[in-house]
């Protein structure tokens, strides 16, 4: 059983830009429909230095975007990871990359410093066989659902809960989400992420969550983009456009 107290998480997955050289529909963190700036690199640090202060040992750190490489600190920012590792030598420091972006500029150095690149490998103008298409939610398939608990991307030990610029998620994709439908909801220091504060989290996010999967078969299960086309639903449809019209201010990390 978990303990709502702080440390209960041990992976992270740091978005430190939307911006990306691909545009596949159906990215989770939204790419290629919106942007957003950049994470500064006093965030991360302030990121590094509250999970030294609450001794939170990660297993483990991974960077990520839209195109992590393209970010203009990245390399500032991985060395702040590397500080954080000379205290938890244990944690994976990893990038998620797409393959393309600056990835070929800092492989060797990431090598060098025991980071792993990680590539999702995608190309220009082919959409990603194994994409789901996280444009249409469960609140398209149902009108009528209510709250839904987290499906496998959360978790202790799953993809991790996501840190972006507007705080802590309970995963990267609820991040997005939040981000581009407005709702204020980012936990905005790491003693605060609980289990419990996360779960709160879900109530909101995960109906209106296209990457939302249930496991048991249910009519709600999440289709690919090969099978449904790039069809957006209803509740996208609106978002985005109000989103274009009219970006929603989120509180900002370290300015609260």
């Amino acid at each position: 059983m978990y303990k709502d107290k702080p440390g209960v998480f041990k992976h992270i997955e740091l978005e430190i830009n939307t911006a990306c050289d691909l545009a596949c529909f159906g990215c989770d963190r939204m790419s290629d429909v919106t942007t957003a700036p950049n994470m500064k690199i006093e965030q991360v640090k302030s990121f590094v230095d509250e999970s030294l202060d609450l001794n939170w040992e990660w297993e483990r750190i991974r960077l990520l975007g839209g195109e992590p490489t393209l970010h203009p600190k990245f390399k500032d920012i991985c060395e702040l990871l590397i500080e954080y590792r000379k205290h938890f030598p244990k944690v994976f420091l990893q990038i998620l990359t797409n393959g393309i972006g600056k990835s070929a500029q800092y492989r060797q150095w990431l090598r060098s410093v025991q980071i792993d690149l990680h590539a999702e490998t995608k190309s220009k103008d082919t959409q990603p066989h194994w994409f789901n298409n996280t444009r249409i939610t469960p609140v398209d398939r149902d009108p009528n659902v209510g709250e839904l608990k987290p499906c496998g991307i959360f978790g202790i030990r799953s993809c991790g809960i996501g840190l972006t610029r507007h705080g802590y998620f309970l995963d990267g994709a609820g991040a997005s989400i939040a981000r581009v439908a407005g709702h204020n909801i980012g936990v905005m220091h790491l003693k605060d992420v609980t289990w419990d504060a996360m779960i709160d989290q879900s109530k909101i996010l995960c109906r209106i969550c296209g990457h939302w999967n249930p496991v048991d078969g249910s009519p709600l299960v999440t289709k690919k983009v090969k099978e449904t086309g790039q069809i957006t639903g209803k509740f996208w449809t609106e978002k985005l456009a109000l989103y274009n019209l009219n970006k929603p201010v989120l509180s900002v990390l370290g300015e609260d």
